[in-house]
């Protein structure tokens, strides 16, 4: 699941894959994602948003509380990922990864 073409794109251009399927869908609801049947893979970036956007607070364990109630069961939890970026010790990456049950 992402939100914005330009990550959607630029994922699927690095993990092209038949067995990948790039969803365009957003939290709270996961409309989309909520009628899909598989695994899922999150990622959450904890810490400033870039010059001129907004990054929303995320909760790995909240994220899975919300999730389990539109059938996701949690496979996997990695929290406080430093980032791989140059200048960016600031931020950290919250994985998740749900199977829809």
């Amino acid at each position: 699941m992402e939100p914005l073409q330009e990550f959607r794109q630029a994922g699927a251009h690095l993990y092209s894959s038949d067995k990948i399927k790039w969803v365009d869908d957003s939290l709270p609801s996961l409309a989309k994602l909520s009628k899909l049947i598989g695994i899922f893979a999150f990622s959450f970036l904890n810490g400033p948003a870039g010059r001129g956007t907004y990054v929303f607070p995320t909760d790995g364990k909240r994220s899975i509380d919300q999730a389990s109630k539109l059938g996701l069961k949690n496979l996997l939890i990695i929290e406080n990922q430093p980032s791989l970026m140059k200048n960016k010790e600031d931020v950290t990456w919250t994985r998740l990864v749900f199977r829809k049950i």
